[in-house]
C-alpha cells in the first residue's frame, strides 16, 4: 500500500476459497461501516468481489522472471491436486466468525474457525496436501480481508474511532459462511485488489 492508500504492484499466487454473492454482499455491509467512521486510517477500498478466504499462500513479491516460474510450477501442481479434490466426496465446510481484528497492524480481517471437527479435517487435509506444493512455516489462519491500514501515524481519536467500530461489528451477529469444493481455485494477483485465474493453455507447456 502506497503512502496515499492506493494498491502498489505486488504479484504471486494463492489457493482461495470463492465466496457467494450473498456472503459478499453481507461483508461489504462490515467493510461500509470501517469505511464512513474511519477512511483517514484506510487504504482504497477492496473491491468485495474480490472477498475471498485464503486457504494456502504460494509465492509473492515484485514481478521477476524467476517468480513467473515458480508461480507457472504452483499452478500446474495445484491443478492436479484440485482435480484430485473435486474427485472425492466432500461435504460443505461450516465457517464461523470469530472477530474482526486487526492482522499484523497492515489489515482489518474477520477471523474464521470451522464449526465442526468434520469442517476443521476437510480443511486441515487440504491445507496439508497443498504443503506438498509449497510448505509453509507459519500456521493457517483463516480470514476475510476487509480493508487495508494507509500507512502513517494515527492519532488517538482515530484509534480509539476503530476501536468503537470494531467492537460495533464484533457485537453483531455475523452469520456462518459456507464453502465448498466447488469454489476452490488456484488465483494469481497483480496487487492486493486483483486476483484472477490464469490461462489453462499454461498446464500444457504452450
Amino acid at each position: 500500500i502506497s503512502d496515499t492508500g492506493s494498491f502498489l504492484t505486488f504479484v504471486g499466487d494463492t489457493v482461495v476459497f470463492l465466496l457467494d454473492d450473498e456472503t459478499q454482499k453481507s461483508l461489504e455491509k462490515y467493510q461500509n461501516q470501517l469505511y464512513e467512521e474511519c477512511r483517514d486510517m484506510l487504504a482504497d477500498r477492496i473491491d468485495s468481489q474480490t472477498f475471498h478466504i485464503t486457504l494456502h499462500d504460494l509465492s509473492n513479491g515484485n514481478p521477476s522472471e524467476e517468480l513467473w516460474q515458480i508461480s507457472r510450477r504452483n499452478h500446474i501442481h495445484t491443478t492436479r491436486i484440485l482435480e484430485e479434490f473435486r474427485q472425492m466426496d466432500m461435504d460443505k465446510i461450516r465457517l464461523k466468525p470469530v472477530a474482526v481484528f486487526n492482522m499484523m497492524n497492515t489489515s482489518i480481517v474477520l477471523g474464521l474457525e470451522p464449526v465442526n471437527d468434520g469442517s476443521c479435517q476437510m480443511i486441515m487435509e487440504m491445507y496439508d496436501r497443498l504443503q506438498q506444493v509449497v510448505e509453509l512455516n507459519y500456521p493457517l489462519t483463516l480470514h476475510v480481508t476487509l480493508a487495508y491500514f494507509k500507512p502513517g501515524d494515527y492519532s488517538s481519536e482515530s484509534v480509539q474511532k476503530l476501536k468503537r467500530v470494531i467492537g460495533k461489528i464484533n457485537s453483531a451477529l455475523i452469520p456462518e459462511i459456507e464453502v465448498n469444493i466447488e469454489q476452490l481455485f488456484y488465483q494469481r494477483f497483480d496487487d492486493m485488489n486483483t486476483y484472477y485465474e490464469p490461462m489453462g493453455t499454461e498446464l500444457s507447456g504452450s
